[in-house]
């Protein structure tokens, strides 16, 4: 399963680098957001999916579910390691 950002950038053609560069925010942040460890989009990048004419309260509900997932699947690995000692 991929971030809904990613799978926009990817879409686009851009790759992480240039993302950041488009919407002001550095390489870390787009990598921690298409990772799932971030579940809200700056107000920049927002400013910038705006202006490309993208719904960008529907990208951040998909970005939050995203992110919740990938902390529920961690949350699980973690239980099941703790629980075969």
């Amino acid at each position: 399963m991929k971030s809904p950002i990613s799978e926009i950038r990817e879409q686009l053609g851009l790759t992480q680098v240039e993302l950041c560069i488009a919407v002001g925010c550095s390489q870390a942040l787009i990598s921690n957001i298409e990772a799932g460890l971030v579940d809200h989009l700056p107000q920049k990048m927002r400013r910038s999916l705006r202006r490309l004419h993208m719904n960008v309260r529907e990208l951040e509900k998909l970005q939050r579910d995203f992110a919740a997932s990938k902390r529920q699947e961690v949350e699980q690995r973690i239980t099941a390691k703790l629980t075969e000692k």
